[in-house]
């Protein structure tokens, strides 16, 4: 997921195939670390796709400064 983040970060796709993963992408996406994650709770009436969660992730320079502006939020359901 944090080559996922990294690629959004830049603008680019994120779908398999479709950007080459250079070393720069891959050394700027061990930067990315998860912040939260949501699950899908019925009881709650949150439903995030088919029974998905929801990632958010922050990178750390940003996390340390208190920068929640950068943040990059990943869907995954069933």
């Amino acid at each position: 997921m944090a080559i996922s983040c990294e690629l959004m970060r830049r603008g680019l796709p994120t779908e398999y195939g479709e950007t080459e993963i250079t070393p720069a992408i891959e050394r700027a996406s061990k930067q990315w670390r998860m912040l939260l994650q949501i699950d899908s709770d019925p009881e709650l009436k949150m439903n995030w796709g088919d029974g998905g969660r929801l990632y958010v992730f922050i990178r750390e320079k940003d996390a340390l400064k208190g920068d929640f502006s950068q943040t990059v939020t990943i869907s995954q359901s069933y």
